[in-house]
This record gives structure tokens, C-alpha cells and sequence, in this order.
């Protein structure tokens, strides 16, 4: 289903981007947004939506000692890829 370049799932309305390479075309998202957060002791996952229901999801390393430090690598994680910005 998923291709090297991304994976991005349509679901009726719903359009998903698993952050790996971003698309060439990006559509911009549109506020209000709605993030949800769960971090885990290994891993911190994070989902934006926007109000139009384009949905971004990353996965990133937890900290332990500073969970804050993985919900914000997480945010940095989607804004990278919306801006197409490399590590």
C-alpha cells in the first residue's frame, strides 16, 4: 500500500501522512488544529489534525528523565516534514 517516497493513507475525507518523505505537494494546514500526545517510555507518539481532517502522525524516541523533550521532537518531527526541511 505504502511507497518508498510516503505513506500517506486516504480514508474518505481523511488524509493521513506517516512522516517519512513528505509529498511533493503538501497542502497547507488549516486552523484550528488538534494535537493528541501519548507518551511512553520508549516511544512518543504524537497526531496533528487540522480542521479540514489532514492528519500528520510521528513516532518519536522518549526521554525519560524530561518527557517534554520527546513531545517537542515530535512537533519538530511534523514541522520539518510540512516545510520540507531536512535532519
Amino acid at each position: 500500500m505504502a511507497s518508498d517516497q510516503t505513506s500517506a493513507i486516504q480514508t474518505s475525507s481523511i488524509q493521513t501522512h506517516h512522516l517519512q518523505t513528505p509529498p511533493l505537494q503538501t497542502p497547507p494546514l488549516q486552523t484550528p488544529w488538534r494535537i493528541g500526545v501519548d507518551v511512553g517510555g520508549t516511544f512518543t507518539d504524537l497526531v496533528l489534525v487540522d480542521v479540514a481532517g489532514t492528519t500528520h502522525v510521528a513516532k518519536v524516541p522518549s526521554v525519560p528523565a524530561d518527557p517534554s523533550r520527546g513531545v517537542m521532537a515530535a512537533v519538530e518531527r511534523v514541522r520539518r516534514y510540512r516545510w520540507h526541511l531536512r535532519d
